[in-house]
C-alpha cells in the first residue's frame, strides 16, 4: 500500500511538472568584438506555461555585461503581432550594476520607463499597437523575411524616446558557422539620420537566425558578432512562426568553440 501512494505520488508530481514546464525554442550563441574587446553572446527564446514568451539577451566581455529580458504576447490571428508586456535592462561594469525596466500598459496606450534608485529618470510614452521593446524588433526581423516581407520598419520603445528603424534587404551571401557554408540574406540599416552603419546576415536554413550583425558607429568604433552555435525546438515554428513549406522544425548546430 506504501508503495503505491508513493508511486502514485511520484506520478503527480512528474504530471505536474510536465503541464508547468517552459519550452525553449531556440538558443543561439555568438562570439565577436566590441571596439576592440572580445565578447560573448546569447539569444534565448522560451514559451511560458501561461502562453507568454520570454526573449533573453546577454552580450559579456572581460569586464561587463548586459542583460536584457522581455516578456510578450503574441496578438490574434492572422497576423499574430509581437505584443510587449515588460522589458528589463541590468548592465554591471567592474561591480556597479544598473537596471532599468519599460513596463507596457497597452489598456492605456503608454509605456512607464524607470530606472533602479533613479526616480526622476522616470518616463512615460505613447504606444501604438505594433510598437516593440529594444531586442524584439531583431525577432520581429525574422519573422518578416520568414513571412516574405520586404517594408522592414521598426518602431520600438527606448528609456527616453521612441526609435524607428528601416531595413533593406541587400542580396544573398555565404557565412559559415561550425566550419559549414550557409546561404545568409544580408539586410541593411537603411539610414536617415546618422551616419551609423548596421548589416545583419539571415540564414534561413536555420529558421532564418541572426548569423552575423556588423555594426560601425559615427565615430568608427565597431561591434561584430558571428553565430557559433545553434539549437532550435521543432516547436518553433508551430508555436512562433509560420511554417513555410519544406521546413524540417528541429535544428541543431554545435560549437567548435569551447564555450
Amino acid at each position: 500500500m506504501l508503495k503505491t501512494a508513493q508511486l502514485l505520488i511520484a506520478c503527480l508530481a512528474l504530471l505536474a511538472c510536465m503541464c508547468n514546464a517552459e519550452t525553449t525554442l531556440f538558443t543561439a550563441k555568438y562570439k565577436g568584438k566590441h571596439s576592440g574587446l572580445s565578447i560573448t553572446s546569447t539569444r534565448e527564446l522560451t514559451q511560458k506555461d501561461d502562453g507568454s514568451y520570454e526573449f533573453f539577451s546577454k552580450v559579456k566581455s572581460t569586464f561587463a555585461s548586459i542583460e536584457e529580458t522581455s516578456i510578450f504576447t503574441l496578438g490574434d490571428e492572422p497576423q499574430r503581432i509581437m505584443i510587449p508586456q515588460s522589458y528589463q535592462y541590468e548592465r554591471r561594469i567592474l561591480g556597479a550594476s544598473t537596471r532599468e525596466w519599460i513596463n507596457f500598459d497597452w489598456e492605456n496606450f503608454v509605456a512607464h520607463y524607470e530606472r533602479k534608485g533613479k526616480p526622476e529618470k522616470s518616463r512615460e510614452h505613447k504606444l501604438v499597437i505594433g510598437m516593440l521593446d529594444v531586442p524584439l524588433y531583431q525577432l520581429q526581423l525574422q519573422r518578416d523575411l520568414i513571412a516574405g516581407k520586404t517594408s522592414l520598419y521598426y518602431a520600438f520603445v527606448k528609456p527616453h524616446k521612441i526609435k524607428s528603424l528601416a531595413f533593406k534587404v541587400e542580396g544573398e551571401d555565404t557565412i559559415h558557422v561550425s566550419n559549414k557554408a550557409y546561404k545568409a540574406i544580408k539586410v541593411a540599416r537603411i539610414n536617415t539620420e546618422d551616419d551609423k552603419e548596421t548589416f545583419v546576415w539571415l540564414i534561413p536554413e536555420l529558421n532564418y537566425q541572426i548569423g552575423k550583425i556588423v555594426h560601425v558607429e559615427e565615430d568608427g568604433s565597431s561591434y561584430r558578432i558571428d553565430l557559433t552555435s545553434y539549437q532550435s525546438s521543432e516547436k518553433l515554428f508551430d508555436n512562433f512562426y509560420k511554417r513555410p513549406q519544406n521546413n524540417t522544425g528541429h535544428t541543431t548546430i554545435e560549437s567548435p568553440f569551447n564555450e
